[in-house]
């Protein structure tokens, strides 16, 4: 923000909100004076205190002196640097500004679309589907993408119970994916906010052994060549 000369003057709070977690930090354009993550983003919450719809009042107040322990760092903060000022740092912050100021339904821009939607229990579950390749920072961004996800949902169904995770279809490492990818798909957690290989298989289609299956299936295909003619034949028929 400094780079673009829009910095407000004074100290200023700025916010990052994500689903596993929500930033803080304190500076003006001079530079940062203290910043913090905290484990409280939109996904906490509903995992942790929505558990009826609509959430009942004791909930709420159980949440908010939850988030006043959590927050007691930032609390400290605020009342040493004293910032004039909240900004709203990246998309989250603009998706809901358009959620509250336009009169007509969104529509989600082009590249925030939904990959697969599935109801189970009377609860819908968003799925967004990515390779397993991760860069540094990638984590931040998936995590800036459930949220929006989450504010469409809940903007055409206020009513509705609903959970958006990451899905990962599959692991290419020999290692665990986390071990793999070192850290790099943080803050998100593993089957909270993210599902890989199996573990996505088996939340689809309810079956424990999906994805041996899956891996059998394409072995059986890779092997058997009048199989793979025949595949290769309707592919071309239908394209």
């Amino acid at each position: 923000m400094k780079s673009t000369n829009q910095m407000p003057l004074g100290i200023q709070l700025v916010m990052d909100i994500g689903g596993g977690s929500v930033e803080f930090v304190i500076g003006d354009a001079n530079g940062i004076k203290w910043s913090k993550s905290f484990e409280i983003g939109a996904q906490r919450l509903l995992d942790r205190y929505h558990q009826k719809d609509p959430i009942e009042q004791s909930s709420i107040d159980s949440m908010n002196e939850w988030l006043t322990e959590q927050l007691e760092d930032l609390i400290n903060a605020i009342k040493t640097h004293k910032p004039k000022g909240l900004i709203g740092c990246s998309g989250t912050f603009d998706t809901i500004k358009s959620v509250y100021t336009q009169e007509q339904k969104i529509t989600p821009p082009k590249g925030d679309g939904l990959d697969v939607w599935l109801k189970k229990d009377n609860v819908n579950y968003l799925l967004e589907l990515k390779s397993p390749q991760v860069n540094a920072g990638n984590g931040n961004d998936f995590s800036h993408k459930l949220m929006k996800q989450y504010l469409y949902h809940l903007f055409w169904e206020p009513d509705s119970k609903v959970k958006v995770q990451l899905s990962i279809p599959y692991n290419p490492y020999n290692v665990p994916y986390e071990q793999a990818i070192k850290g790099r798909i943080s803050p998100l957690l593993k089957d909270e906010d993210y599902l890989v290989d199996n573990n996505y298989w088996k939340f689809i289609t309810g079956n424990e052994n999906s994805m041996k299956l899956l891996k059998e299936s394409f072995n059986e295909l890779k092997n058997d060549g009048e199989l793979y003619k025949r595949i290769s034949s309707l592919i071309k028929h239908f394209s």
